[in-house]
C-alpha cells in the first residue's frame, strides 16, 4: 500500500480541515463528529480563563515571576504530562505528524490544557506558540515511542483510542512511512563531514532550565549565551568540549569577543581622556555577537536551541519582574500615605465641630465633600 492509498481509505481528503475522520478497511470505528471551527475554540477558551475559581490553577508566566511555571524552564514535566493526556485521550484519528493535525483540533486541545493550567488572558498567543512547539514535540517524540512498542508487540498505548492504534499500525507499514524512517535515521547518525555524530552533555535538562539554574548560581545574575553554550556542551567530569562542532564555535566566539574587548581596551587608551569606561562587552553585545555568528538551522541555532527566539532575554524578564514588584511596594506605601492623611483630615475635622458647632454645622455638607476620596465619587 502506498502513502496516497493510506490516505484514500485511512484519511479523507485533505481538502476538508486537514485529514478527516478514521474510516479506514481495518477497523470499524464510527467517524467522529465534526469539530468546532477555530472561531468557535477561541471563544470557548477565552471563557474558560476568565471563568471563576481558577486562582488555585497552578499559573503559567513567560517572565519568570515567582510560583509560576513555563514550557522548557519551570515545571516542565507537568507541562508536558498534561500535554500528553491529550494524546492520549482526545486524539481520535491517526494523523501521522502534528502538522497533519487540523488547527480546530490543536485549539481544542489547548483549550483542554487550560483546564488544568491558568495564565492571564493578555498572554495567551504566547502560550499558543509555546504550547504548540512543545505538543509538536511531544506528538513526534510519542509516535516514535509507540511504534517502538508495536514492534515489540506491547500492546496499545493506555487510554489510546483503539481506531487510532490500528490506524497507524497501518500507517508504519506502508513503504513511504519506512523510506522516511530511514532517511531520518541517517541524518541522526550523520558524521557531518568527518566531525562525527553530535555529543550532547546537557543531560535531561532543556537549556532554558540550565540557564535559570545558572542564573540562581550567580546570584541573581543570568549567564550570556557564550557561558550557557560552554556550559550545556562542557563533560563535567573531564571539563572538556567534547563535540568538535561545539568546540569550534566557542573558539571563534570566544576570539571575537576578546578581539572586541582588546578594541574597547586600545580605544580608552588612545582617547586618553579619564574615561573610566568599561572595556569588558555587556551581556546584551555578547548576546548580539552570538545571534550574529550563530547560523539558524531548522530554526534553530546550534548550541542555544530555540532560547535565542524567546519574546525577552533573562535580563529584560528579570527587570520586567523587579519593575512589577518595584511597582506594587510603591502602590501599597501611597496607599498607606493616602489612609493616615485621611484619617488625619478627619480627626481635625472632629476638632474644629467641636470648637465651633455652630459655624461647623453650615459647612459641613462642603467639608464632607472635600475628604470624600476620589475613590468614592467614581463608586457613586
Amino acid at each position: 500500500m502506498s502513502y496516497a492509498d493510506f490516505r484514500a481509505s485511512s484519511l479523507p481528503s485533505s481538502s476538508s480541515h486537514g485529514f478527516g475522520s478514521p474510516v479506514t478497511q481495518r477497523t470499524s470505528v464510527p467517524p467522529p463528529q465534526p469539530a468546532p471551527t477555530s472561531n468557535i475554540e477561541d471563544r470557548l477558551l477565552n471563557e474558560l480563563l476568565v471563568a471563576p475559581g481558577r486562582e488555585c490553577l497552578p499559573k503559567l508566566s513567560p517572565y519568570r515571576e515567582p510560583d509560576t511555571s513555563w514550557f522548557r524552564e519551570r515545571n516542565r514535566n507537568l507541562i508536558c504530562k498534561s500535554i500528553l493526556k491529550c494524546f492520549h485521550t482526545l486524539l481520535e484519528v491517526p494523523y501521522p505528524t502534528y502538522a497533519h493535525v487540523p488547527l480546530e483540533i490543536q485549539k481544542m486541545w489547548l483549550r483542554s490544557f487550560a483546564q488544568e493550567w491558568n495564565w492571564d488572558p493578555a498572554i495567551t498567543s504566547q502560550v499558543r506558540s509555546a504550547f504548540d512547539l512543545q505538543a509538536r514535540k511531544q506528538y513526534k517524540s510519542h509516535m516514535t515511542e509507540w511504534k517502538k512498542n508495536w514492534r515489540l508487540k506491547k500492546g496499545k498505548p493506555l487510554g489510546l483510542n483503539l481506531g487510532v492504534w490500528e490506524g497507524l499500525q497501518v500507517y508504519w507499514q506502508l513503504d513511504a512511512t519506512a523510506s522516511i524512517a530511514a532517511t531520518n535515521s541517517s541524518n541522526r547518525r550523520s558524521q557531518r563531514g568527518g566531525k562525527g555524530q553530535a555529543i550532547h552533555n546537557g543531560g535531561a535538562k532543556t537549556i532554558e532550565e540550565r540557564e535559570i539554574e545558572m542564573t540562581a548560581e550567580r546570584g541573581g545574575v543570568p549567564p550570556d549565551w557564550l557561558e550557557l553554550m560552554r556550559d550545556m556542551h562542557t563533560n563535567k567530569q573531564t571539563g572538556e568540549v567534547q563535540d568538535p562542532v561545539a568546540r569550534e564555535m566557542l573558539a571563534t566566539l570566544t576570539r571575537l569577543k576578546e578581539g572586541k574587548e582588546a578594541q574597547l581596551q586600545q580605544s580608552q587608551l588612545g582617547g586618553n581622556d579619564g574615561s573610566t569606561a568599561s572595556n569588558v562587552l555587556s551581556r546584551e553585545e555578547i548576546n548580539q555577537m552570538v545571534l550574529e555568528h550563530v547560523p539558524v538551522k531548522k530554526g534553530r541555532r546550534y548550541g542555544l536551541g530555540r532560547i535565542s527566539e524567546g519574546i525577552s532575554t533573562s535580563s529584560s524578564q528579570s527587570s520586567f519582574v523587579q519593575d512589577m514588584e518595584r511597582m506594587k511596594a510603591e502602590l501599597v506605601k501611597e496607599q498607606a500615605f493616602r489612609k493616615a492623611l485621611e484619617e488625619q483630615l478627619r480627626n481635625v475635622t472632629n476638632f474644629i465641630s467641636n470648637l465651633y458647632p455652630s459655624q461647623f454645622s453650615a459647612t459641613q455638607s462642603q467639608t464632607d465633600s472635600v475628604t470624600q476620596s476620589p475613590d468614592d465619587h467614581v463608586s457613586q
